[in-house]
């Protein structure tokens, strides 16, 4: 009998230790859940964020060719002394 009451006692020890165990990995289960949110969170800003750097690129984009195509936008001819012949106004074909 006293075989029995040891082996009983031993075994509600391991259950207790199982049960400690348990809770402590539940714990760190727990907060790492917690953490993982929060690193979640934090990528969620606008700096990591594709649509803004896309639209950021498509204004910049933007920005170059309006620039470019105010500055290069001359109507006039150019001028030169290599004897420049201006045709805008004559017809190419006379019947």
């Amino acid at each position: 009998r006293g075989q029995i009451e040891d082996m009983k006692k031993r075994l509600a020890e391991e259950d207790k230790i199982r049960e400690q165990e348990r809770e402590e990995a539940e714990a760190r289960l727990q907060a790492n859940l917690q953490s993982q949110e929060q690193d979640r969170r934090q990528d969620d800003s606008l700096l990591k964020s594709w649509k803004f750097w896309t639209v950021v690129g498509v204004v910049a984009v933007a920005g170059g060719v309006t620039t470019y195509l105010i500055l290069s936008s001359d109507d006039g001819i150019p001028d030169s002394d290599l004897g420049n012949i201006d045709l805008r106004n004559t017809a190419l074909l006379r019947f």
